[in-house]
């Protein structure tokens, strides 16, 4: 599909809010890092195809240099992008579901900071995914970092229709558009029960509370850097995996009565496509880059991994329970889902 017949189809869609949160607690002036973050931000800004586009910055924990910078930088670009800023210490969900109550455009795109595009056409693209009323999300893939059973780590973009996600797969929190009217019912947020993550697993469970399918869409790939000097200048890996530890108890309370998903063993996935895209894409490097992801991503690489560990029996048995629970979640009246998706993924 052309991408002129792409932004025709999505005519309807002209409104967008990107969301990104940055965490930065321990910044100095660096110009280096300062230029890396502009050039993030400004990527999702410039598009093409007559979009309306907004960023919205959130920021509720970095240090004063870093805020400063962030200042300087919705000024320098007027109107199109604002900060939301606090004193006060919040986790990443909380201060990210304050920007999106405050988005007032029919699409939210929530971008992580760390994510960059790689052409003005990438919105045309996953809007035309929104063509279709009942679609609730819809994830680009990305370079790294990505879910494997749901296909989401792709070392390019390559043409293939997108899939619509089935439980108990889910994507990466990574970047995704989400269509802002099917979040009505959940106070305009994403899942903040957990301390830090859990926002990805409860959209799954959001969009089949309001009768909404999410899709991950291929034709799209986002560029995800992590530099490893950022996050150890930082100390933001120390501070995740001090968040993560916190919130294993409460996913495992909220499991007692839905499952919280989780990769599964996944489905014979294509490979020559993915291989012809890395050579293409960075000769041998990209060739054996695709061919890891893809066989990380296979059949017999979870096998291997649960047999060696004794859990095979063990994850069927969770899977097959996991399942049911959803299938009666299902068959519930939609107020009902509404109402279990909100006590038991949210704060309040």
């Amino acid at each position: 599909m052309s991408l002129q017949s792409e932004i025709a189809q999505c005519v309807s869609v002209k409104t967008v809010t990107i969301v990104t949160p940055t965490f930065e607690p321990h910044y100095v002036p660096n110009n280096a890092l300062e230029n890396w973050y502009r050039e993030n931000f400004l990527s999702f800004l410039n598009t093409c195809g007559g979009f309306e586009v907004s960023l919205l910055l959130t920021d509720f924990a970095s240090s004063a240099p870093f805020k400063n910078f962030l200042r300087e930088f919705a000024v320098s670009e007027g109107r199109r992008v604002r900060l939301i800023e606090g004193p006060e210490q919040l986790p990443s969900y909380d201060a990210v579901n304050k920007a999106f109550r405050e988005a007032s455009s029919e699409l939210i795109v929530y971008a992580a900071s760390d994510c960059r595009t790689r052409d003005d056409t990438w919105l045309s693209i996953l809007a035309s995914d929104f063509d279709n009323p009942s679609v609730m999300a819809v994830f680009p893939t990305v370079t790294y970092h990505g879910i494997g059973s749901s296909d989401q780590t792709q070392p390019s973009a390559f043409h293939r229709k997108s899939r619509v996600l089935s439980f108990p797969d889910y994507c990466n929190l990574i970047t995704v558009a989400l269509r802002r009217d099917h979040l009505a019912p959940f106070g305009y947020r994403l899942g903040d029960r957990f301390p830090d993550g859990g926002a990805e697993e409860t959209l799954l469970y959001q969009a089949a509370a309001v009768d909404c399918i999410i899709k991950v869409n291929f034709r799209c790939n986002i560029i995800h850097e992590q530099p490893s000097e950022r996050y150890d200048r930082t100390l933001a890996s120390h501070w995740s995996r001090h968040t993560l530890k916190k919130q294993g108890a409460e996913k495992r309370a909220v499991s007692r009565f839905l499952p919280v998903p989780s990769p599964r063993i996944g489905v014979a996935l294509p490979w020559v496509a993915p291989l012809q895209q890395g050579w293409r894409t960075s000769g041998i490097h990209g060739f054996c880059r695709a061919f890891y992801v893809r066989l990380r991503q296979s059949i017999l690489f979870d096998l291997i991994f649960l047999l060696r560990s004794g859990r095979y029996l063990e994850h069927i048995l969770r899977f097959r329970r996991a399942n049911a629970q959803f299938q009666m979640f299902l068959a519930l009246p939609k107020d009902a889902r509404i109402s279990m998706v909100n006590a038991l993924f949210f704060h309040d």
